[in-house]
């Protein structure tokens, strides 16, 4: 795999009111998608934009593409509408890389005794849990006792050691991109906003989730003692035997 870079992705939305008609007023609204400060294919680098108003006086339709990087929306009036302003709210859903969509993310304690955010086997947190039970002499043959790191991980003073998955299932999940929103209020302006979120993002403008890295997950030393059982063994020494 290659490096990933961080870059911005911005969603820009800009909007401007139309010429009345039979005294109701509409909008037209443009959304955008910029990555490293240039604008970017919408269908790259996200799932689905959506703009929504809370109204029930007012709707929005979609009109489509004008351009590969602008998606246009129409916000209009059913009904007049007593209040000058009409607030729209505008999210677009990242489309995150298909290598990164196998992965589980790890709650911030977890990670930083398994030494990673991201796995593709949670289960091998597991592991990490107990050889660091046994390591500081906190495991039984039923219950794993609780120390200041694994009470503050796990919210208990001890763990039985069937249901230790179930505790630290709760600290991972899915990885699931967060939505990048924005809001806008529309009116007899023209109006202009951006938000943006931070990823990573590799050469063919696949997103990655901004704390993401590439490469295998590397355990962090656990400090454990132990001494390989070799046998000592004698050598045999074999006699040239003269023949005739």
């Amino acid at each position: 795999m290659t490096n990933l870079q961080s870059a911005d992705l911005v969603l820009r939305s800009n909007s401007h009111q139309l010429p009345m008609e039979d005294g109701l007023r509409s909008w037209m609204v443009s959304v955008q998608t910029l990555l490293h400060g240039q604008t970017v294919s919408i269908q790259t680098v996200a799932e689905h934009i959506t703009v929504d108003c809370p109204l029930e006086d007012v709707e929005v339709e979609c009109l489509g593409q004008l351009d590969p990087y602008t998606l246009v929306f129409k916000v209009e009036e059913i009904r007049p509408y007593l209040k000058d302003d009409v607030d729209i709210s505008i999210r677009l859903r990242p489309k995150l890389s298909a290598n990164v969509l196998d992965f589980y993310r790890l709650e911030d304690k977890l990670a930083s005794l398994v030494g990673r955010k991201y796995l593709v086997h949670p289960k091998y947190a597991l592991t990490l849990i107990l050889a660091y039970a046994r390591d500081h002499s906190l495991e039984t043959p039923r219950f794993i006792i609780c120390d200041t790191y694994l009470e503050t991980l796990f919210q208990c003073k001890w763990v039985k050691v069937r249901t230790l998955w179930e505790h630290i299932s709760r600290l991972v999940e899915r990885v699931a991109p967060d939505l990048i929103c924005t809001s806008q209020r529309l009116n007899s302006s023209a109006v202009s906003t951006e938000t943006k979120q931070t990823f990573n993002v590799d050469a063919a403008m696949n997103l990655y989730p901004g704390d993401f890295m590439l490469g295998e997950p590397r355990r962090p030393v656990l400090h454990t003692v132990s001494s390989p059982d070799l046998k000592q063994t004698t050598r045999r020494s074999l006699k040239r035997h003269k023949t005739l």
